[in-house]
Formats: C-alpha cells, structure tokens, sequence
C-alpha cells in the first residue's frame, strides 16, 4: 500500500495537514491565553466555535460529493488550510492582534474539515476491498504518528509568543498544499 503512489500521496497529505491541526490543539491554548489574555472560558468558546467550522465544512463537503469531485474539494480544503497558515504566520511576523489569529485558525479548522473525510475517501477508494482494512489502519497511523511529533514542536521554543505555533502551522499547511496539489497531480 505505501508503495501505491496515489494511497501514498494522499496520506502524506492528510498526515501533513492532521499535524497542522495537532499543533492547534497542542499549542493554541497555551498561546492564546498566555500571550493574548484569553479566558479559558473565552478560549472554550473559541475552541467551540472553531470545532462547528470544521463540522460546518465536514457536512458541507458530504453533501457535495456527490457533485463536485473528491479532488476539488480537497483542493478546497487545502486552500483554506493553507491561506489560513499564511495569515497566521503574517499575524505572528506582524504583530497582529487576537481577532487576526482568531480568523486564521477558525480558516485553518475548517479546512481541516475537508481535508481529512476527502483524502480519506480517495485514498481507500484507490485500494481494492480486500485491503480495506489494512490501508484505513496504514492511513490512521501515519496522521497519529505526525499529530503526535507535530505538539512537540509546538511548544519547544515557547508557548507565550504566536511564532512557533504559526510557523508549525503554515510549514505543515503549506506541506500539505504542496503534497496535494503538486504530487497528487503527478499521480495521474
């Protein structure tokens, strides 16, 4: 299965894009409260308000998948994910304030949103039923693998500044892009 070239794409690409999101989560409530003043409650209202995004988007793209190709919106979901971690990174260079970081993230969540259910359907659907199993394991695994170096490295050079987080954000964003738009096409 990792040598099938489209399997592998397509999971490199939603790996890339699950450790965006695993550095959200790592790093973001750290960030956010310690660098920008955010309650906890104000940081839970965010948090929620950034999961109904990536529900929103998550339903959104199931219900077009029918019309529009897997392909596009994955695309769409990657464009998103990767402006998101442009503007974040712009926030952080920039000095930007909360509602700047907060917009960013809500982007990048919702893209997370179609990223993930559309690289997973292609990526199966490129393997034949009798692997089923083993290509949904091989898939899971390797998000878990990159989510779980991804908070590391978050949080190694300081959770009180934005930068570390926004660069994660946007190097593994802009990954993702780059895997799914440049190699994905290569693919076929």
């Amino acid at each position: 299965m990792a040598r099938h070239r489209t399997f592998a794409v397509l999971t490199l690409t939603a790996a890339l894009s699950s450790g965006a999101m695993f550095g959200y989560i790592s790093g973001a409530s750290f960030v956010l409260q310690e660098g920008y003043g955010l309650s906890p409650q104000g940081f839970s209202l965010l948090f929620g308000v950034n999961s109904a995004g990536m529900i929103i988007t998550g339903q959104l793209a199931g219900r077009l998948a029918g019309r529009v190709p897997m392909r596009r919106l994955l695309a769409i979901g990657l464009a998103l994910s990767g402006t998101a971690g442009v503007l974040l990174l712009v926030a952080a260079l920039a000095g930007l304030g909360l509602p700047w970081v907060t917009s960013a993230l809500f982007l990048m969540t919702s893209g997370q949103g179609m990223i993930y259910p559309m690289a997973l359907t292609l990526a199966m659907s490129s393997q034949p039923t009798f692997r089923a199993g083993s290509a949904s394991a091989l898939f899971g695994l390797v998000q878990w693998i990159v989510g779980g170096l991804t908070g590391p490295i978050a949080g190694a050079f300081g959770t009180h500044t934005l930068l570390p987080l926004a660069v994660t954000i946007a190097a593994l964003s802009l990954s993702a892009c780059l895997s799914g738009g440049v190699l994905l096409r290569r693919v076929h």
